[in-house]
């Protein structure tokens, strides 16, 4: 156990703190209170964390994307973390779900084949949300924190939160990692999705299979614009069995790649295919951007992470919750194409919002 942390102080972690999932059994953890950073790469040293999480419009509107620091920070394995949440935990809270936001998604849905008709686009990813009414306090996120920590999931826990509002996830899809001593930027193409137990089936998928590589193609054509193709590297692709829910995943590799650069992609590659339109047009972004629950996403499966001189780690803000005092929010998204089928995407985004629900500790 780290013996340098009292109870009080872990208590102000969990009332304005960010962790990002650096190793399998590594977490940064960062207190607040939080203040702003300008200028992300100026600020960038070994000493200091950068927070990196814009919220997901931000691209379109051209915003410069949201960063901010904290006062403290340190990394703790996962059994001290557990330990430290094990003394926060209060009474277990049984969540009354709303109906979600279907008749939102579907009005996304069909905008969607309105364009995919005309020859506009091929692909889309709308987003629904469900909510739960209560009381929300640093006790409830401790108790969600230990739920997600008690199991090894795949992928990388992350969240931040102050003044009682936040989000927390574990989230499969990484943006982009890279470090100064090799020099390589990995990122990933996550897409396509099939429920727990079709692993055979997801590789014979045709409108599985035509979403994923719509992604492949959409990252190799941004890449392609920042860097030389040929110390660009792209694996087979592959099936990702998590614990609720199968993905296709294809890993792509960037060699010989500095500082400056890996921000250039950063800033390039969001939202890829996986999470946004397909072809990029920011006419159609903006017509999208006016639909339903594209207006209330905040930073909704936009990059979230950590930056600094000699590493950053970038994630997908997916598979989470957002939570005020008095109330939670699980939003999900899944990829469209002229191949989908409304009610097997209803499904899909159920089985999505669940398997949040499951990781966190909630009651369905």
């Amino acid at each position: 156990m780290q013996s340098n942390i009292k109870k009080s102080n872990f208590t102000n972690f969990l009332q304005a703190g960010s962790i990002l999932q650096t190793s399998l059994d590594q977490f940064k953890v960062i207190w607040g209170p939080f203040s702003p950073v300008d200028a992300v790469e100026t600020q960038l040293s070994d000493e200091k964390t950068v927070i990196f999480q814009p919220n997901f419009w931000d691209f379109i509107d051209h915003k410069s994307a949201s960063a901010v620091m904290g006062i403290q920070e340190m990394v703790l394995n996962r059994s001290e973390l557990i330990e430290l949440l094990k003394s926060e935990i209060s009474k277990e809270t049984n969540w009354n779900w709303d109906p979600c936001t279907q008749s939102d998604f579907i009005e996304q849905f069909q905008w969607s084949f309105q364009q995919f008709s005309s020859g506009d686009l091929v692909k889309t990813v709308p987003i629904i949300s469900q909510q739960a009414n209560g009381s929300f306090g640093f006790e409830n996120l401790a108790a969600a924190l230990l739920s997600l920590l008690n199991e090894n999931h795949y992928g990388t826990t992350y969240g931040i939160w102050s003044d009682g509002s936040g989000f927390l996830g574990q989230t499969p899809e990484l943006v982009a990692q890279w470090d100064q001593v090799n020099k390589k930027l990995v990122t990933m193409a996550l897409a396509g999705t099939a429920a727990l137990g079709n692993e055979a089936l997801i590789l014979k998928d045709l409108k599985i299979r035509q979403e994923h590589q719509i992604v492949v193609n959409d990252i190799l054509s941004v890449l392609e614009k920042k860097m030389h193709l040929e110390s660009v590297q792209v694996n087979p692709t592959e099936v990702l069995v998590l614990k609720h829910l199968t993905h296709l995943l294809t890993q792509i590799a960037i060699l010989d790649v500095e500082l400056k650069q890996a921000l250039q992609i950063l800033n390039s590659l969001p939202p890829t295919a996986a999470l946004g339109i397909f072809p990029r047009h920011e006419k159609h972004y903006r017509e999208f951007q006016r639909i339903g629950e594209q207006q209330n996403r905040n930073n909704f499966a936009a990059p979230f992470g950590f930056l600094n001189r000699s590493n950053l780690k970038v994630v997908a803000a997916i598979r989470n919750f957002y939570f005020s005092k008095d109330s939670i929010k699980i939003f999900s998204g899944c990829g469209v194409t002229t191949e989908s089928d409304l009610e097997a995407e209803l499904a899909e985004l159920e089985n999505k919002r669940n398997s949040v629900k499951r990781m966190m500790g909630f009651n369905q």
